[in-house]
Formats: structure tokens, C-alpha cells, sequence
């Protein structure tokens, strides 16, 4: 997994639990924690650029990326593509409840979404930013629904 830089208004008495599973050039970890602004900086790419993706799946609770201006929230039943080679701010549950989610890093050949565009948004899925899976279907990168 990439360095981040971690912010929470609740450090003196944050709480978090998450189990990470390696998986050889990828890892997933299911977790719960207090809201939380996870930080990948121009710093922290230099130091350590693995070249992935992150890919999280909310289970409650949203997950709000910022890139500059540009925002994309992904909320449950919902992907959240973020290329961990640019910087981003990616914020969990910003009221007082706990946010539950599994993430999964992987290089960016390994991963069985599409890479998030260069000149895109914070955070890519398929071709819209986030992919909302109703029940009972798929999602396609021509944006159909089978």
C-alpha cells in the first residue's frame, strides 16, 4: 500500500479496525473507522509511487475524493477508482458515524477495472466517476446495463 497522510478530528480517541490481506501484487482489506481524510501528496508520490490503483467499496458511509475542484463522491453499492500515482484527498464519513468499506490496491496492470484518465476526475469507475450497481445487474465500460 502506498504512504498516506491521515487526519481525524477524533485523534485522541480515533477508532479503526482493519485487516489486510496480501495477496502478492495486490492486497485487500476490509475496515471501519471514524470519519478520516486520507491524504496521498506530491511528497508522498515521490517517496513511494508503486504506480496503482486503490479501489474502494463503501458499506456505509461515503467516501468523498477531492482532486482541486473537482469532487466525486461514491457512496454505498458503489466503486470508488482513485489512481494512487495523483495526488488526492479522499475523506470517510465526514459526520460522527462510522464508515465501513473494503479497499483493494493493485497495480494498475492487475486491476480488473479501467484506469481512471490522467486528465480526469479525482475518482474514475467505468467511465462516470462511480458505478451504483442496482441489484441484479452489471456494469459495462459502454456504460450499459445488462
Amino acid at each position: 500500500m502506498p504512504p498516506l497522510e491521515l487526519r481525524s478530528d477524533h485523534c485522541a480517541d480515533f477508532r479503526a479496525s482493519q485487516r489486510v490481506l496480501d495477496r502478492g501484487a495486490a492486497s485487500v482489506w476490509p475496515t471501519i473507522f471514524q470519519p478520516l481524510c486520507f491524504r496521498r501528496t506530491p511528497k508522498l508520490i515521490r517517496q513511494s509511487d508503486p504506480g496503482g490503483l486503490h479501489i474502494s467499496l463503501p458499506l456505509s458511509g461515503a467516501l468523498r475524493a477531492v482532486r482541486g475542484q473537482e469532487e466525486a463522491v461514491c457512496g454505498p453499492d458503489s466503486l470508488c477508482v482513485v489512481d494512487t500515482s495523483r495526488p488526492v484527498d479522499r475523506h470517510g464519513s465526514d459526520d460522527a458515524s462510522l464508515h465501513t468499506g473494503v479497499g483493494l490496491e493493485a497495480p494498475n496492470t492487475a486491476a480488473a477495472a479501467p484506469q481512471p484518465a490522467r486528465t480526469g476526475g479525482p475518482a474514475a469507475a467505468v467511465s462516470a466517476g462511480r458505478v451504483r450497481l442496482p441489484a441484479g445487474t452489471t456494469a459495462h465500460p459502454t456504460g450499459e446495463r445488462h
